[in-house]
């Protein structure tokens, strides 16, 4: 029997697609939706893993960050148009800094080093939109709590965060918008919303190129078996808010926001900030070079 593999994200922007506050567990869904005659791996992990993964061979299916699909486009498929997303801010992808956005140039900034999206979406920023030149990036496993004694202590101008600690972060401060001690949160996904009047897209669900058109009527179910989760969820975002909570420790009302602000649909909007994120890209080089087949 063959086994599928599929890689979800682990973060709580990821539970509206493999939840079972339906009471149904997302293996059991996608095996009655696929007929039988597989069986089912769920791996759960943080973005950079899964592009890794997928990138290896060592997934089939996995929720990847919108990085790695322009990166390896031609390796990859998209699934049935599923996105995360936001239209404005985001709560999820923030950098705290004690220096404005103009005033980046020369400094160093902490970066995760599980989004590659995020990263470079912070780079988009930081040097094509605001100008600034000679940033010095490190990438780091970065908790909320480190956050500010690594930035008053001088070991970094910034630290980018995302995900559940970016939420912890807020949730310790109040706001996205509140300021102490000259320590100012940017919302990057809100900074990028300014200057393109488009959303941004964090991740999407592929396939490798090969699998998909190996197996297409199954990565369709799986596709549609997913959708069937995330229309749950655009039903009952407060139990998810409370669900959430509950698994993660994060806030209620926190969570209830944030569940607000995320999109998971892949409209126009969404093709259209997915060309923007390449061309921007492209421009500042963030993107590996395409190699010579020997000519």
């Amino acid at each position: 029997m063959e086994t599928i593999r599929i890689g979800f994200i682990k973060y709580v922007n990821s539970i509206p697609f493999y939840h079972d506050y339906d009471s149904v567990p997302i293996d059991k869904l996608i095996g009655e939706a696929c007929g039988g005659g597989f069986k089912f791996e769920i791996i759960y992990d943080a973005p950079a893993r899964l592009n890794e993964m997928i990138s290896n061979g060592a997934l089939d299916i996995a929720a990847i960050s919108a990085y790695e699909y322009v990166a390896n486009r031609e390796n990859l498929q998209m699934l049935n148009k599923i996105s995360i997303s936001a239209f404005e801010s985001v709560m999820s992808v923030l950098l705290i800094s004690k220096r404005a956005m103009t005033d980046l140039s020369g400094r160093h900034i902490l970066t995760s080093d599980e989004s590659a999206s995020s990263t470079s979406l912070l780079k988009i920023l930081a040097e094509d939109f605001f100008g600034n030149k000679n940033i010095k990036y490190a990438a780091a496993k970065i908790s909320a709590s480190a956050i500010d004694a690594a930035i008053g202590e001088g070991r970094a101008d910034a630290v980018m965060l995302i995900g559940d600690q970016a939420l912890k972060y807020v949730e310790s401060r109040g706001s996205v918008e509140a300021e102490e001690d000259g320590i100012k949160i940017f919302d990057l996904c809100s900074m990028w919303n300014q200057f393109t009047a488009l959303p941004f897209v964090f991740a999407i669900m592929a396939a490798k190129k090969d699998f998909y058109f190996a197996n297409k009527k199954i990565c369709d179910k799986i596709s549609e078996a997913v959708k069937s989760k995330i229309k749950f969820f655009g039903a009952n975002r407060e139990l998810f808010a409370v669900k959430a909570a509950e698994l993660s420790g994060l806030n209620e009302n926190i969570l209830k926001k944030y569940y607000g602000l995320l999109n998971y649909e892949f409209m126009p909007e969404h093709i259209m900030a997915l060309e923007e994120f390449e061309k921007r890209l492209k421009k500042l080089e963030l993107l590996p070079r395409v190699k010579n087949s020997g000519k």
